[in-house]
């Protein structure tokens, strides 16, 4: 990473990085494991201009996006996000999360992107309840027919297990 942020700040390239900060490195906290806990400052190491901002607000997201963009196609070189956001679940199945509260938890689900665009769009008069039902059921069928397509799907011949993988020696090619 190091290595495309230097080459990027550079050669001025229009690249945008971005940072998911879930404020989590696997269990430990950001504040617990980095001594710099605004991890945007990063992208002041690769001089190009870097912003920290709530990643959970599709408004916001979209105009740092936008700004972003705006600079690279202006020739204004690369720009470094970090969309701060909270991770739900733990890092893995075996995660079970104890480095949490549940009022931490429960504060973070009040800020859920997909509740928070809804209310938004609710206290704007785009959606109502029988719009939001109409989407709800909508994203089900979608998400329905995904599930049985690949649980009815056969599985591919074990040699495609390596097929489009990049290497000189293949185990089981013949």
């Amino acid at each position: 990473m190091h290595e495309a942020l230097n080459l990027a700040g550079l050669w001025k390239l229009p690249a945008i990085f971005i940072c998911e900060n879930n404020q989590m490195a696997m269990g430990t906290q950001v504040e617990r494991s980095s001594a710099e806990k605004d991890l945007a400052k990063r992208g002041s190491a690769y001089a190009m201009p870097y912003v920290s901002f709530d990643g959970n607000d599709l408004d916001t997201v979209s105009q740092v996006m936008k700004e972003a963009s705006d600079r690279g196609r202006a020739g204004e070189g690369p720009s470094f996000l970090v969309a701060n956001t909270y991770r739900f679940r733990g890092h893995s199945m075996s995660d079970a999360m104890k480095y949490r509260t549940k009022e931490e938890l429960e504060r973070a689900r009040q800020r859920d992107p997909i509740v928070m665009f809804e209310n938004r769009l609710r206290e704007a008069g785009v959606v109502d309840d029988k719009a939001v039902e109409a989407i709800e059921r909508e994203v089900k069928a979608i998400v329905d027919d995904a599930v049985h397509f690949a649980d009815t799907s056969p599985h591919p011949p074990i040699e495609e297990m390596y097929t489009d993988i990049l290497s000189e020696h293949y185990p089981l090619q013949k």
